[in-house]
């Protein structure tokens, strides 16, 4: 998957378990759109790559507060279902930066 940033690819995120994560999540919700709802979608996939260390040290530090048995990763996965609603559900004219909003 490339994002329409040529600097911004999954294969240059900084964390691979991420990406691949990433990856799984937009293969499973692949469909049909028009041109334009691919440029949406190729911006909302790059502010969630951009945001995935974010994801992860938050979920890191609120893993060290939960029991032993919840897993990390289904801690950033949840965490990277909500970047993901919230990439989409973001509106920049507010004047919130997106991680206060994320």
């Amino acid at each position: 998957m490339s994002v329409s940033s040529s600097t911004n690819t999954v294969s240059d995120c900084p964390i691979p378990e991420l990406a691949a994560i990433a990856v799984a999540v937009e293969t499973t919700a692949a469909h049909e759109v028009s041109e334009l709802d691919q440029s949406i979608y190729a911006h909302r996939d790059r502010v969630v790559l951009e945001h995935l260390p974010l994801v992860r040290a938050i979920a890191v530090r609120v893993h060290e507060n939960l029991p032993v048995h919840v897993d990390l990763d289904d801690l950033i996965h949840a965490g990277i279902m909500g970047l993901f609603d919230a990439a989409t559900k973001y509106d920049p004219e507010k004047m919130v930066s997106f991680s206060s909003y994320a």
